[in-house]
């Protein structure tokens, strides 16, 4: 058995990874600001390109590990984003997610991969080379139609006002 897929089969949760390191997480650049949901902005490298998008935070090992399981929808515009206090190879899966989705890696602000998990339910391991901090979850499609690709940049921003 290979060592992703032991890794995976040792406690992902649906949609969730694996913090081999880490127990606790950080928002970048925002200190301990903490929201119910937070804007990401990834922006191209050339600047002409920008998707915005208003996503929970997962920062503890507990929503980590659950992600998006069991959710049926979520809107367009948003998704989940999960940090790691340190860089480290991180492995997803879709196992209990029934919402197919775009998974955007990261390290250090700088998009390493996006991978399109199309597949729901499945407990394929979905993995970008090299050192993740941070991956951000969005319904399939959306990343890739904006073209995000390896080199993007991503932030945090500030919290999304509650409108209602």
């Amino acid at each position: 058995m290979n060592y992703k897929l032991i890794m995976a089969l040792l406690g992902l949760g649906a949609a969730t990874a694996v913090g081999l390191q880490s127990t606790e997480a950080r928002t970048p650049a925002l200190g301990d600001t903490v929201c119910d949901m937070r804007w990401i902005v990834m922006t191209s490298p050339d600047g002409q390109n920008m998707l915005r998008i208003k996503a929970e935070e997962a920062l503890d090992n507990a929503t980590r590990r659950k992600g998006l399981m069991f959710r049926k929808e979520m809107p367009f515009d948003e998704g989940m984003i999960f940090y790691w206090a340190e860089p480290q190879p991180i492995y997803m899966w879709m196992k209990n997610t029934f919402i197919p989705l775009d998974m955007v890696f990261a390290n250090d602000g700088k998009v390493t991969g996006v991978v399109e998990a199309s597949e729901t339910q499945s407990e394929r391991v979905l993995t970008v080379e090299g050192n993740t901090d941070t991956v951000l979850e969005v319904n399939l499609g959306i990343a890739t139609s904006k073209g995000v690709t390896a080199g993007w940049t991503i932030k945090p921003a500030g919290c999304v006002e509650n409108t209602q």
